[in-house]
């Protein structure tokens, strides 16, 4: 139950679980925000307002990160532009991971702390241009971005001065 919601006719009513998200359809729960029903709350409160993820079979897509030092923290998404549907998960350091999807053609990014974002691409696994990456298809049980490594990157560095040359402190770059 969500309480609290003000007046309106054009709610749309989401859930998350398990890489999964939902949305409410007067004609069965859906994956697309597209084929979502609005829920009408101008009138009082909506009852009935069930999502069932029961219905979805779940994919794996896995990978493997390497390129990293220590214990790097690293998030990898994975999103499909076309149904709306996104998916995390965080690791430390290299090695293997595993995302639990729906089925469809998803971009996958990972982002890590002093290293370069890389992106999937089929050509050489990663790339770090965004317009370069291209969806994987997910469907089966065993969809792999195969091994996706890191650069460390390039730095910038220098001072932030005054006038009159006096270094500043607490500033954002």
């Amino acid at each position: 139950q969500i309480e609290g919601l003000g007046s309106a006719s054009d709610c749309i009513v989401s859930a998350k679980s398990i890489g999964k998200t939902v949305f409410y359809s007067a004609g069965g729960t859906t994956t697309s925000w597209d084929n979502a029903s609005f829920v009408d709350l101008s009138g009082g409160n909506a009852t009935g307002i069930d999502l069932d993820f029961t219905q979805f079979d779940s994919h794996t897509l896995t990978g493997t990160i390497a390129g990293l030092s220590g214990n790097t923290s690293v998030w990898i998404d994975a999103w499909d532009e076309t149904n709306w549907i996104w998916s995390g998960t965080e690791r430390i350091g290299n090695g293997d991971f595993s995302i639990a999807l729906l089925a469809g053609n998803y971009k996958v990014a990972m982002f890590a702390a002093g290293y370069t974002d890389i992106f999937y691409s089929s050509a050489s696994n990663a790339v770090t241009d965004p317009a370069d990456a291209n969806p994987i298809n997910v469907d089966g049980n065993s969809d792999t971005t195969g091994t996706m490594t890191f650069n460390s990157g390039y730095s910038v560095s220098g001072n932030v001065t005054d006038r009159a040359g006096n270094s500043l402190a607490g500033i954002y770059v």
